[in-house]
């Protein structure tokens, strides 16, 4: 019993760094281009949503 409670924390302290290597990886990049393209989106639709309305009012 005494061997599995020493083998724990060693693969706790494994796991917390294999997630920190993962937060500088492609898939933080993924998610940053993403963002940012969910972004741009926003702004498009609103400035479609004016569009329409300004045309509506006419």
């Amino acid at each position: 019993m005494s061997d599995a409670s020493s083998e724990s924390p060693v693969d706790s302290s494994s796991n917390i760094e294999n997630e920190n290597k993962n937060e500088d990886g492609p898939c933080t990049k993924n998610i940053k281009m993403l963002e940012n393209e969910v972004e741009s989106l926003k702004v498009q639709n609103e400035s479609m949503k004016a569009k329409l309305l300004d045309a509506n009012m006419r």
